[in-house]
């Protein structure tokens, strides 16, 4: 029986830790707005926080629909945190990135009205996928960008952002090498074993050849996890390969897949290419939202309704995984929130005191601490 961690009393020693070694970190004057995957170790990290002055008045969270668990969302608002009445939300006829966008915008909206921001030290915005930075770079809020900072924890995140006007600093979470080193075996780890549960659910496909599109960390990562017991394929359009030269030769060859694992962070392939898929194939999505496989379009021609961002659906012999939204998410929330993540919340923990005490007003990216990872370093090897 699988553990539950879905408790207000969760705590996660590495962050409690962590949090002892940091007792200087006073949050007390502190506006924080995040996107967040608001589950159970995210809960435990924010409590962490409380106990360095984040007042939950001053705190806003908005979650994303494929990894928000509803108890997690009352344990926050039965303690006075601010949660978005979307967060577990979204529209099957639009693209998940401009739903999303609109949902934090009407967000930030609520909060400069009820909010005076002249009075905190401090905005952070804790951003996991870009969009709330992005969306508040756009706003007219000059007279206080001095006291604004981000963070940004992925990299598909940083790739938006790169294309934005900026006025505040951005602390760069998502290349961080305890991020990358640590953080990305997990991932892939957890995508390695619910890609063989999707295998496992439609045994009737038969899965044999594998292709995975973005061969970036994560991609190459999860071709070693699968090679051992599949045959399986990489292509990036940046990359040469010796099975898939070019975009056209990838047309040509992908009706011999029965699953395509999208790992690309953008669309990899949209609706006009379904016609060269393999009958029956599935598609899985890595990366975040719902981008991997235009699956906005794909849920339109959907005629059945969908009760949640957890469903595959059919149509045409193509499976779509998760309405198009990671496989490393299901509503079994406590399979996918163990413990070995709070690694990731102790990351956070240090990029907030980061931000908490950083001075730089430049309009750039800030690396991560070097000497903040080590801390976090050195306390792994004391386990």
């Amino acid at each position: 029986m699988t553990q539950s961690f879905a408790s207000k009393n969760r705590r996660l020693s590495l962050v409690d830790s962590v949090s002892l070694e940091l007792e200087d970190l006073d949050l007390s004057r502190t506006l924080l707005i995040g996107v967040q995957h608001l589950c159970s170790s995210t809960y435990a990290l924010f409590k962490a926080l409380e106990g360095h002055g984040l007042a939950p008045e001053n705190t806003y969270l908005i979650g994303k629909c494929y990894s928000t668990n509803p108890r997690i969302v009352n344990f926050f608002e039965d303690d006075g945190f601010n949660i978005s009445k979307f967060s577990n939300s979204f529209d099957k006829n639009t693209p998940y990135d401009l739903y999303f966008e609109n949902v934090i915008l009407d967000n930030l909206d609520s909060i400069i009205k009820k909010s005076n921001l002249n009075k905190f030290e401090k905005i952070i915005l804790l951003d996991d996928g870009g969009h709330l930075i992005k969306v508040f770079s756009n706003l007219n809020l000059n007279k206080i960008h001095n006291k604004i900072i981000g963070i940004e924890q992925t990299s598909s995140g940083l790739h938006i952002i790169d294309k934005k006007n900026i006025k505040f600093p951005i602390i760069n979470v998502a290349r961080s090498a305890l991020k990358l080193n640590l953080e990305t075996p997990l991932i892939v780890d957890l995508a390695t074993k619910t890609i063989k549960n999707k295998i496992d659910k439609y045994k009737k496909n038969k899965v044999s050849k594998i292709l995975i599109l973005g061969m970036g960390t994560i991609g190459q990562s999860l071709k070693k996890n699968l090679e051992k017991e599949y045959e399986v394929f990489g292509f990036d359009i940046n990359q040469k390969n010796k099975f898939i030269r070019s975009e056209e030769e990838l047309h040509q060859k992908m009706h011999v897949f029965d699953l395509v694992v999208g790992c690309t962070g953008k669309t990899s392939i949209d609706s006009s290419r379904y016609k060269y898929l393999k009958s029956p194939v599935i598609l899985a999505s890595v990366s975040s939202s719902d981008r991997e496989f235009d699956s906005y379009n794909f849920r339109a021609g959907y005629k059945h309704k969908i009760s949640n961002s957890f469903e595959d659906i059919t149509i045409d012999n193509i499976t779509l995984c998760n309405c198009g939204f990671p496989i490393t998410f299901d509503n079994d929330f406590d399979s996918i929130d163990t413990d070995e993540f709070q690694l990731t919340r102790a990351i956070l923990f240090i990029s907030i005191y980061q931000a908490a005490t950083e001075n730089n007003q430049k309009d750039q990216v800030i690396e991560l601490s070097s000497i903040l990872q080590d801390m976090i370093r050195e306390k792994i090897k004391q386990k």
